[in-house]
């Protein structure tokens, strides 16, 4: 590619080698992962139609795949990005509000496509021994144990328990978190408590996944349906959305 200066003759060369520096970075330069910003309000304009169920997997979807990006780059922070996860929730919606388009119809309706929670942003596995004295009470879904350490984390951090597990004598607790969180430092936290054998994030592979990629200008969506196909869209910080191609996985 070859970029022709338009100053004048006498233009100090300082000034055009500025201008081709900044050119070439906006030409080839991505941002930070999962940088790039919407315009909030024509978002939420667009949020505001979908069916409530949709917005809600829409936002999992967008805080399982900022947990992969903290993960990769050995975050060891507990607490998400939350300007990151609603930038990918927005790109997420932007796809959703594509019209007269077979490929965005059929990754949001015929064959809907979300993110593999994987790990789970707001679950994990936690084992113990069944004579522990929280055993009855999360076994009821009871969140309360005795224990004053343990009742700490489960009052800043717990909802509730949706599964409870045995295995002869031993017990696991799927502990769900009100907010998304870094699952992996999580589960760091509560296996550090005397009486926990182990604990890890939940991992629930649902065969699609998606994976977003911001780059200086715009985003880019991969709808993948497990060793089959995958879509790409494109998507504008302004809002504009295009579908990009289609093709079959590598695995498929």
């Amino acid at each position: 590619m070859r970029i022709i200066s338009t100053f004048p003759d006498a233009a100090p060369p300082f000034l055009v080698s500025a201008a081709v520096l900044v050119l070439a970075l906006l030409l080839s330069c991505d941002t930070s992962p999962l940088d790039a910003r919407f315009d909030t309000d024509v978002a939420a304009a667009v949020g505001a139609v979908m069916p409530d169920s949709l917005r809600i997997r829409y936002h999992q979807d967008a805080a399982a795949i900022v947990l992969r990006e903290e993960i990769a780059r050995g975050s060891g922070a507990l607490t998400l990005p939350a300007e990151r996860i609603d930038n990918v929730y927005n790109a997420l919606t932007h796809v959703y509000s594509l019209r007269q388009s077979a490929a965005r119809d059929t990754v949001v309706k015929y064959v809907p496509i979300h993110a593999a929670m994987a790990p789970h942003p707001n679950r994990i596995l936690v084992e113990f021994d069944s004579s522990a004295v929280w055993a009855e009470n999360w076994q009821r879904n009871i969140l309360i144990t005795g224990r004053q350490d343990l009742d700490r984390l489960m009052q800043d951090y717990v909802t509730s328990i949706p599964v409870y597990y045995f295995w002869g004598a031993r017990h696991a607790a799927c502990l769900e978190t009100a907010v998304p969180l870094n699952t992996s430092v999580l589960a760091g936290i509560f296996a550090a408590v005397e009486g926990i054998r182990a604990a890890r994030p939940v991992y629930q592979e649902s065969g699609t996944d998606i994976e977003a990629t911001a780059r200086a200008l715009y985003w880019e969506l991969f709808f993948i349906q497990m060793r089959q196909r995958y879509w790409v869209f494109r998507v504008y910080r302004d809002g504009t959305a295009f579908y990009l191609d289609s093709g079959r996985t590598h695995d498929s």
